[in-house]
């Protein structure tokens, strides 16, 4: 069980604007765990989730960067990190889906705030058009 995401470092960046607009061709999302370890009876696995802003020429025009400790209670996952240096498969769609679930959010909000374009596509609403009838 996920006991709590804490964040210990938040960094956004951007280049300077221009009159002429940037255009971004890609945004590189990267997820690394760097190490998991305990601390009192916990479990807690430090990464890194970044987003690097890519613009046209291969240019770096922002990035976000977040560092953070996700604490469970779970382990099993210590035991196989000491093992093999890696999370356990079985557990692996949990535990990235708790660092994108609480790191997007965050992200959504620097990238607003700091003028680089939604980290990720949000849904849109299109309405349908009618279409027209026509009598031949």
């Amino acid at each position: 069980m996920i006991i709590g995401n804490l964040l210990r470092k938040i960094e956004v960046s951007r280049r300077e604007l221009k009159e002429e607009p940037a255009r971004i061709i890609r945004r590189d999302l990267s997820l690394r765990v760097d190490r998991v370890r305990e601390v009192a009876n916990r479990v807690v696995i430090e990464y890194i989730f970044s987003i690097r802003y890519v613009e046209e020429g291969e240019k770096e025009y922002g990035k976000i960067w977040l560092e953070g400790e996700l604490v469970t209670d779970d382990k099993e996952i210590l035991e196989y990190w000491n093992k093999k240096n890696t999370l356990p498969p079985e557990k692996m769609e949990y535990i990235v889906n708790s660092f994108f679930s609480d790191c997007q959010i965050v992200a959504l909000n620097l990238s607003r705030w700091a003028a680089l374009p939604l980290p990720f596509n949000l849904p849109k609403f299109v309405r349908k058009k009618k279409k027209e009838e026509s009598y031949s």
